[in-house]
């Protein structure tokens, strides 16, 4: 069976979908920090990324930085859904390829 990937666990181009084009000017970012908000009629994700402090002193950043917001996206609570499930799909995928993700304990908050 050929699953896309090499004998390295490498991402071969048929993993990638064909048929989509992305505008050529399509903002990229990086978040590693997502906030999520719930209200009656959507979902509000904020994704920031940790931003260090600089210092005037020899080390040059403080211990803890402050996070910089990088996107806010509205989801409806179906678009939301859909996400979680698309999302949950990628991780399965991604863990049966290259291992479980190892979270930090008390990382994940679950009320």
């Amino acid at each position: 069976m050929n699953n896309g990937m090499t004998g390295t666990g490498s991402p071969q181009p048929e993993d990638v979908a064909s048929d989509t084009t992305l505008p050529p000017a399509l903002p990229t970012f990086h978040a590693s920090v997502p906030f999520v908000g719930v209200v009656a009629h959507e979902f509000n994700i904020l994704f920031s990324r940790p931003r260090p402090k600089l210092r005037n002193d020899v080390t040059g950043f403080a211990p803890n930085g402050e996070m910089q917001p990088v996107a806010l996206v509205y989801l409806s609570p179906v678009a939301a859904k859909a996400l979680a499930a698309a999302l949950a799909e990628g991780v399965r995928q991604y863990e049966q390829r290259y291992g479980e993700i190892w979270v930090e304990p008390g990382a994940v908050k679950r009320d």
